[in-house]
């Protein structure tokens, strides 16, 4: 569900990849990477609900639903083992690449020490305000078809 609203959030970018399995030996499965003149941008998405808390700095984040709590893994560390996965399949030390967290709007969100971990609403807001980096568009349609083989992916619009 968190994956589509994504979809639904970013659908005029061109250069969007969901559910991405890159090869090799340690698989990686990214929800989504979106290639366009900021960089590259690495989004995990969680469907959530409940209040959400965790630290950047720490690995175990907690979800409160009424009196249950559930410990999962920090999506902050999940993504950065993402974004070096990539880096190393990539080879494209030059290019910047950004990680984001986007929740699910029914989660209420208390975290410490991060600005990028944000609801999907405000993805788009969140993408317009990052600078521009020195990614040119040869560059972008060239990653962008180095990883669609490993997407289910839609064409290039």
């Amino acid at each position: 569900m968190g994956e589509n609203e994504v979809n639904r959030a970013l659908n005029n970018e061109p250069f969007l990849l969901y559910d991405i399995s890159l090869p090799g030996i340690n698989k990686t499965q990214i929800d989504h990477i979106l290639i366009n003149r900021k960089g590259i941008i690495v989004i995990e998405t969680k469907n959530y609900s409940g209040v959400i808390r965790g630290d950047s700095q720490k690995t175990v984040w907690t979800q409160y639903i009424g009196n249950k709590h559930i410990n999962f893994l920090s999506p902050i560390q999940q993504n950065e083992y993402h974004i070096r996965q990539l880096k190393s399949y990539l080879k494209m030390d030059h290019i910047t690449l950004y990680n984001v967290v986007c929740f699910s709007e029914k989660a209420v969100l208390n975290i410490k020490s991060s600005n990028f971990v944000i609801h999907i609403n405000d993805l788009k807001a969140y993408i317009d305000e990052l600078p521009d980096s020195n990614i040119d568009e040869q560059t972008i349609h060239h990653i962008f078809m180095s990883l669609k083989p490993f997407s289910k992916n839609r064409t290039i619009q």
